[in-house]
């Protein structure tokens, strides 16, 4: 607007030099009579500049205002203190306020990689009680540390990922022996509450599960199969009494074998205490009926909400006779969602809890008439 301004100035000048050079007089005669002010940034309330803060990474703001004042500086520390402070291959200027911060940091995300200058030990992290630790694929735990050291909980974690995942994705088999003396010679890690990974058998699984005895949540994208299930109910022994897993969810994509067998003794160690359960399966030609999952849901006593989408192929399948297994008592009661029953594109048989886990839009038939719902009468937003 300035340059616009002086613009039109000169303009006016080269057209009218008399007239220009009055007004231009009357401006600066009248400069003394315009109040100054001040910054109207500086004048906003807290509770404005932290909404502002909130559109920031932490790394900007502190590189604009850490320095400021000690206004912004107290502003600062607030604004950590209610976020979570993430460390990553894009967040390395953090480490150049770590020794004026690390005292107001309560959460933390760290990518594995950066473990060894994120939480070097000459900073004490006096408040810090979550830690969430990712990599590049489907993995992240949550840490609880108020009452643990840092980089203890951190080290015992990545510990157990070393020595129970599945060493690669092509060789997914596992001496059951050594599998058991393995679980049996590592300590129980306590600070481990949740959990997120991808490829996972359901022995390693087990044992993951028998070691972290305060995981509350747990989240496997792809559980398959062992071949050989000798061992399985030895390591699901470990899993200590009363458990304190309330969310679970279980997915395949079907890459990898999986079994109705696999999910319920997953389940069957946990259902105690699970309140939410989610299943998303394509399992292949495994064939999933009504009441396998009545019985699958029904056997968690805690059970408030329950989401499932599964995929298998059955090219003989009467659609009629699958529909009817989802007319029992238990699947018609209110407190039960609406059971959808159709074909995908892909001619797979299509069985979910309404609403769905994915968008029906561009993956099912437009045929209306082949959508089969266990409920006749159901409410709008159910559907």
């Amino acid at each position: 607007m300035a340059n616009s301004t002086i613009n039109q100035l000169n303009k006016d000048t080269k057209q009218n030099p008399e007239e220009s050079s009055t007004h231009i007089g009357t401006l600066v005669s009248h400069k003394d009579c315009v109040p100054e002010t001040k910054s109207g940034f500086e004048t906003l309330p807290n509770e404005i500049l932290l909404y502002i803060a909130s559109y920031l990474s932490l790394s900007e703001y502190l590189q604009a205002f850490f320095d400021l004042n000690q206004r912004f500086r107290s502003l600062a520390f607030k604004f950590i203190s209610h976020a979570r402070v993430s460390f990553n291959e894009n967040s390395s200027s953090l480490n150049n306020y770590l020794p004026y911060i690390d005292h107001a940091v309560q959460a933390a995300h760290v990518d594995i990689q950066l473990v060894p200058n994120t939480f070097p030990g000459t900073y004490s992290w006096s408040n810090l009680h979550s830690v969430i630790l990712t990599d590049s694929t489907y993995f992240a735990a949550t840490l609880n540390v108020k009452n643990s050291p840092v980089m203890h909980a951190i080290m015992s974690c990545l510990n157990i990922f070393q020595k129970c995942k599945p060493s690669s994705e092509t060789n997914l088999e596992f001496d059951n022996n050594q599998q058991i003396r393995t679980l049996l010679n590592m300590e129980p890690n306590l600070t481990i509450v949740r959990l997120t990974i991808d490829i996972w058998d359901e022995e390693s699984l087990l044992c993951l599960c028998s070691i972290t005895p305060n995981l509350a949540s747990l989240k496997i994208f792809n559980l398959y199969s062992n071949n050989d299930d000798s061992g399985h109910a030895t390591i699901a022994s470990h899993i200590t009494t009363p458990t304190k897993l309330t969310e679970l969810f279980i997915g395949n994509r079907g890459n990898f074998g999986i079994r109705l067998r696999s999910i319920q003794r997953l389940i069957e160690c946990y259902r105690s205490s699970l309140e939410k359960l989610t299943l998303y399966i394509r399992a292949g030609k495994q064939k999933f009926y009504g009441q396998d999952l009545e019985a699958l849901f029904r056997s968690c006593q805690c059970l408030k909400n329950f989401q499932f989408t599964i995929r298998y192929y059955d090219r003989h399948i009467n659609m009629n006779q699958l529909v009817q297994q989802f007319l029992t008592d238990w699947w018609l009661h209110k407190d039960q969602p609406p059971i959808l029953v159709t074909y995908d594109l892909a001619n797979e048989v299509f069985i979910c809890s309404m609403p769905p886990l994915v968008n029906l839009n561009r993956q099912f038939l437009s045929d209306l008439l082949l959508w089969e719902i266990n409920k006749k009468q159901v409410d709008e937003p159910n559907i």
